[in-house]
């Protein structure tokens, strides 16, 4: 892995944390939460300007959204906060940057 890809490999995985980080501390907080992961998901979708990655983060929003809502209208698990169909407002962009920013980390690993 060259230098380069060292830096951004930090810069995706410094996202990752301070993610789950916003999640732990404003999951209470619905409407803040997701203005906050909707002004990151905008930002990093424009920093990184391809219908690709665009098509990743509302695939993972949708698909992941109902998996887990199907989930957690059966009880297997619950949200301390829910607003919609058993899940917080923000859970679509929390899905919907996972996939990104997993992708983005595959590419550095693999050299592409």
């Amino acid at each position: 892995m060259k230098d380069k890809g060292l830096k951004w490999l930090v810069v995706y995985l410094l996202i990752v944390a301070v993610s789950v980080a916003i999640v732990s501390l404003l999951y209470k907080n619905n409407m803040l939460l997701t203005a906050v992961l909707l002004i990151g998901s905008f930002g990093l979708l424009k920093m990184l300007n391809k219908r690709f990655y665009t098509c990743i983060f509302l695939t993972g929003a949708i698909i992941g959204s109902v998996a887990d809502s199907i989930t957690a209208y059966s009880g297997a698990w619950h949200y301390s906060n829910p607003l919609f169909f058993n899940v917080p407002l923000w859970l679509p962009l929390a899905w919907g940057l996972s996939p990104v920013v997993i992708a983005k980390i595959a590419e550095i690993i693999v050299g592409k």
